[in-house]
């Protein structure tokens, strides 16, 4: 009997490290992989998990625990994440969805600046895509997205009714829909604004930027954080299609804690059913 026993103790081991294993690799995983073309769960590194675009990390951003499983990278001035446009993402005259969940803990330091979530840009910014909060002094209340196709050819969509941004995880996400001609602007998976498109081809040239903004007064690279502002960045994901107001909200997190995929979900069952008999067998030996 006492074999009996270290043997189900061992296979019980056995399958809590299992389950364990599987929950931390899919735990910020996105749930949604159709049309997915680039994906940074932000777990240590900047690895593009859905393609060849990996990041690299500029001066010495760091990593903490993510409430969605994992780690989430931790920028402030001077210090985030850039991937090569040489490798990025251009849409192109493509539709397109980027969505990335946010936490702002550095507040404001004048009630005019932006800081930025995610830069894919252009030559001193004249095309490419911003998304940002923004808001009144110490306390950020603003989303939105600036996009611009160059030659002047610009849109802003921002939504100011969020009370308050500050030291709490949110997810914004961003649609470009070219067979409806429509802008979209969603926070926690709920659709807050949305206008006709007006911009045209959005073909960035220079490096995209996670927590950093290269503008007109920083030329040949020299990335500045805005306003000294520090952000917490997780799960960035780029789809090369307009995703569906309720797959926005799949992706938004809204409860604070991501569901397990699927996937996870039915790999679990089996193993504990095998566990189960495993037990069963045992008992009767």
């Amino acid at each position: 009997m006492a074999s009996h026993k270290r043997f189900r103790m061992r296979v019980d081991a056995l399958f809590a490290v299992l389950l364990t294993l599987l929950a931390a690799a899919s735990a910020n995983a996105s749930p949604i992989t159709n049309g997915l073309v680039a994906e940074y769960r932000m777990d240590g590194n900047l690895h593009d998990d859905a393609g060849a675009a990996n990041g690299a990390m500029v001066g010495a951003p760091s990593f903490v625990t993510s409430p969605y499983g994992g780690q989430a990278l931790s920028v402030s001035p001077g210090n985030y994440g850039r991937v090569p446009a040489a490798t990025a993402f251009h849409p192109g005259l493509r539709s397109f969805t980027i969505a990335v969940d946010f936490n702002s803990i550095g507040g404001f330091a004048s009630p005019v600046r932006h800081i930025p979530v995610f830069v894919m840009q252009g030559g001193d910014f004249t095309e490419g895509i911003l998304m940002f909060i923004g808001g009144g002094v110490g306390d950020p209340s603003i989303i939105g997205a600036t996009l611009s196709s160059g030659g002047g050819n610009s849109q802003v969509l921002n939504d100011d009714e969020p009370a308050s941004l500050l030291n709490q995880w949110h997810n914004v996400a961003v649609t470009v829909d070219r067979t409806s001609s429509l802008l979209s602007l969603y926070l926690d998976g709920v659709q807050v604004r949305q206008s006709p498109l007006t911009v045209t081809s959005i073909d960035p040239s220079q490096d995209f930027l996670f927590g950093a903004y290269d503008y007109g007064f920083a030329r040949n690279g020299h990335a500045r954080f805005i306003s000294g502002q520090s952000l917490l960045l997780d799960n960035l994901a780029i789809y090369d299609r307009a995703l569906a107001p309720t797959e926005i909200a799949t992706l938004a997190h809204i409860s604070g804690v991501p569901e397990p995929a699927t996937w996870v979900q039915l790999v679990a069952a089996g193993l504990g059913f095998v566990a189960y008999r495993v037990r069963r067998r045992t008992i009767r030996l």
